[in-house]
């Protein structure tokens, strides 16, 4: 899927054995657990460049020394106001790992151009409903409050493969990304592929 998609999902019970046996007690805990940490950190593939987030701002620097010496390349590791990821409705905590130096930044989605947005509009619903809403996003039939924040975070992540120099210009390629049809095509072939 990856190497004809561009695309890949790597449910981590299928691929790394110890999280097999964690899954079952996580879902029936209900709770974060330090699972949600150490999932990242143990991704059997080996990744060396990685964008996570953590849940709480004082995990910040737990996770991106812990990646450090884990021997990322580069890293990003986000909080926005209570998420484990980037959000458009408040200043974001970020910490970067570069060539063995880290550095915090806080990341403005609004002084890069995007729309602040409540949680209720950002908020999902059933499987078959944020199906839709992200078909919807990728296909660039949504221009709203929840295209911004995919546009935010895929930024992030591609400043960590080193494809933008910075948000501003991550943000630019995804929007081009969605706006020329590669995402939603990329979309479709994951789909394709990952059915067969």
């Amino acid at each position: 899927c990856i190497d004809q998609a561009g695309i890949g999902f790597m449910f981590a019970p299928a691929h790394h054995p110890a999280m097999k046996h964690v899954q079952p007690v996580r879902k029936a805990l209900g709770f974060r657990t330090v699972f949600n940490i150490l999932g990242p950190l143990s991704n059997p593939a080996g990744v060396k460049r990685q964008f996570t987030g953590v849940a709480r701002p004082e995990l910040i620097d737990v996770m991106v020394n812990a990646l450090k010496r884990l021997g990322c390349a580069c890293a990003l590791v986000v909080h926005g106001a209570g998420m484990d990821e980037l959000t458009t409705g408040a200043v974001n905590e970020v910490a970067l790992l570069e060539q063995n130096n880290i550095t915090h930044i806080t990341v403005d989605a609004s002084e890069l151009g995007l729309q602040p947005a409540s949680m209720n509009e950002l908020k999902g619903g059933t499987l078959a409903e944020n199906a839709v809403i992200t078909r919807g996003i990728l296909d660039g039939s949504d221009t709203g409050p929840r295209r911004d924040v995919v546009l935010l975070n895929a930024a992030g992540a591609l400043v960590v493969a080193g494809i933008a120099a910075d948000f501003a210009d991550g943000i630019g390629k995804a929007q081009v990304a969605i706006d020329d049809g590669n995402a939603v095509k990329g979309l479709n072939r994951f789909v394709e592929l990952s059915n067969q």
